[in-house]
């Protein structure tokens, strides 16, 4: 997979992830209906990921970060930087982001009880 790209020049477009999608697919040298079987999305969302008419969401984020093996975070990061710079006009001053912020936990917090609850 090409790297991520997470420092950005002034006025320079954040990359759309679906252009990350398109080129790692060029790489593979699969189709986008093979990939998409992979990966567990519709064909369609992916052709719209690529022609940046879709974003990726939490659910999707989820999925590239397993397949990719690099975390939902960075998909989450990666969309929110662009339309932050969409939503400016292409004009705003991004923010460094830092690995500490990109990356998700190994393993998610454990749940506790609420205090007073009994199980049964």
């Amino acid at each position: 997979m090409p790297p991520l790209k997470t420092k950005i020049s002034a006025g320079e477009a954040p990359q759309h992830p679906g252009e990350i999608i398109h080129k790692a697919i060029k790489d593979s040298n699969l189709h986008v209906l093979q990939f998409s079987k992979n990966i567990g999305l519709s064909k369609f969302y992916i052709n719209d990921l690529i022609d940046g008419k879709e974003r990726i969401n939490r659910a999707s984020a989820g999925k590239f970060g397993r397949y990719f093996k690099n975390g939902s975070g960075a998909w989450l990061t990666m969309q929110k930087l662009h339309d932050d710079w969409v939503k400016s006009g292409g004009i705003f001053e991004p923010k460094t982001i830092t690995e500490d912020e990109t990356e998700t936990p190994e393993t998610p917090p454990r749940l506790s009880r609420s205090r007073g609850m009994k199980s049964h």
